[in-house]
Formats: structure tokens, C-alpha cells, sequence
């Protein structure tokens, strides 16, 4: 994997199956409490999952 943000996405001969690897970004979050700080948190991990995600569906849409 060339970055931190690469999703491999890799075929099993043996299952079938395919199956991807990801090493996830850092994420930072902020909040005037643990709770709040959380809560930023999960925003941004879930932003960030959903952006790599869609930018790795339309990769592979461009290549069929």
C-alpha cells in the first residue's frame, strides 16, 4: 500500500472471496467534554470512512 488512506482490495483463490485491508487515517476530534469529544470523533471517522469508500467505488466503476 502506497499511503495510509489505500484500501487493498485483494481476490482469495482459495475461498473466492475477496477481501480488503485498510490501515485507517488518524483522526482528531475536540469537545468541551470526554463525551463531546467522542462524539466529534465518531462524526469524523464516519465522514472520512464514507469519502475513501465512495472514492474507492468510483475507481473501480471507471475501470468496468
Amino acid at each position: 500500500m502506497s499511503s495510509n488512506r489505500d484500501i487493498k482490495i485483494e481476490f482469495d483463490d482459495v475461498s473466492k472471496d475477496y477481501y480488503i485491508i485498510w490501515k485507517p487515517p488518524i483522526a482528531i476530534s475536540s469537545g468541551s467534554t470526554e463525551i463531546e469529544a467522542l462524539h466529534d470523533l465518531q462524526i469524523s471517522a464516519h465522514f472520512g470512512i464514507d469519502s475513501l469508500i465512495n472514492s474507492k467505488l468510483k475507481e473501480i466503476s471507471k475501470e468496468d
